[in-house]
């Protein structure tokens, strides 16, 4: 199971359901009520982390269809940066093969798979075997939450009506009316597996929020990002990362003080990131990204988060803002 994981955003979203459901992290994880949670300045959490959580969670609540109901709120804030590449694409097959594509920095724990077949196509949904079997509640919710999550996209995506033709779920389930609710269609239950059918048209059909050139900025994130994660990031380099989040006060750490507080010199930290073929600029710049992005998603001004950054003047932090990102920040909040 310790190669298994899923995103830090897709466990942030299901504490925030929990709690609206009065059941707590801190409850299962000592030390999540009080302050920031273990995971809290990691990209991802152990799928054992999160699958014991859920199962807490269905079990505390009774929910049987907890996966459907939390899918149902799903907002692209959990889905990462691959939810932003999505909403940017210029057409729903675009926006499909970018999902599978890089789904990976969403969880390794479910493959999405897109199969056309004469006038439909399939959206497969493919859990891996020894963690469905290993949380089979957990697994069987998320597979749930993830189908809904795609069936409520489409509409959103193209702003019209269009649901799934056929809904296949691989087990059967209890109340099988909730899931007609929410699905708007027919249930099946096959054991060929979890999958969508839609009319083939539908893949032509052009995203009313394409931005090209914002889709060319967040696939180069994406894509670093799924490089870093096959090549087997550097333990070093993220307890660093991990350590200047901890460090804020507002602005981020100098090369000195993240020295002393991992008792070496500046110099022996220069020459340990260099054989890593990074440097303390570029890790910093890789922090300053993902911060710039989550300060935005909450409902601070530029301004705010100018500051928040350490930056001086707000027109520093647009700038560079927008040779990461290709945008300004306005824009890109604007998207979220």
């Amino acid at each position: 199971m310790d190669n298994f994981f899923i995103a830090k955003s897709i466990m942030d979203h299901l504490v925030q359901f929990a709690g609206q459901r009065g059941v707590h992290a801190d409850e299962v994880f000592e030390g999540t009520g009080k302050g920031s949670p273990e995971w809290a300045y990691t990209e991802t959490v152990p799928f054992e982390k999160f699958a014991v959580l859920y199962e807490f969670v269905a079990h505390k609540t009774g929910d049987n269809a907890l996966g459907l109901h939390i899918g149902e709120l799903y907002n692209h804030a959990a889905m990462g940066v691959v939810g932003q590449l999505i909403v940017v694409s210029r057409t729903v097959r675009e926006a499909i093969t970018k999902a599978c594509e890089y789904f990976n920095l969403i969880s390794n724990v479910l493959r999405l798979n897109l199969e056309i077949k004469g006038h439909q196509f399939h959206l497969i949904f493919e859990m891996n075997t020894a963690c469905r079997e290993v949380f089979p509640v957990a697994s069987g919710h998320f597979i749930i939450s993830s189908m809904v999550f795609a069936s409520l996209e489409l509409q959103f995506l193209t702003g019209k009506r269009y649901g799934p033709l056929v809904v296949s779920i691989g087990r059967e389930g209890e109340n099988k009316a909730e899931y007609e609710r929410v699905f708007k269609t027919r249930i099946a239950y096959h054991d060929d597996g979890n999958y969508l059918i839609f009319d083939k048209k539908v893949l032509d059909e052009p995203v009313i929020y394409a931005d090209y050139e914002l889709l060319i900025a967040l696939e180069n994130v994406a894509r670093k990002r799924l490089m870093d994660q096959e090549s087997g990031s550097s333990p070093f380099t993220e307890r660093l990362k991990v350590m200047i989040y901890s460090m804020l006060d507002p602005g981020l750490p100098s090369l000195e003080k993240i020295a002393q507080n991992l008792n070496m010199s500046p110099r022996s930290l220069q020459r340990k990131l260099q054989a890593e073929r990074t440097s303390y600029l570029k890790v910093l710049e890789e922090v300053k990204k993902n911060l710039a992005i989550d300060y935005l998603k909450k409902d601070l001004s530029v301004k705010e988060v100018s500051y928040l950054m350490g930056y001086h003047e707000p027109s520093s932090f647009v700038h560079a803002f927008k040779k990461w990102f290709g945008k300004t920040p306005l824009n890109f909040k604007a998207l979220l």
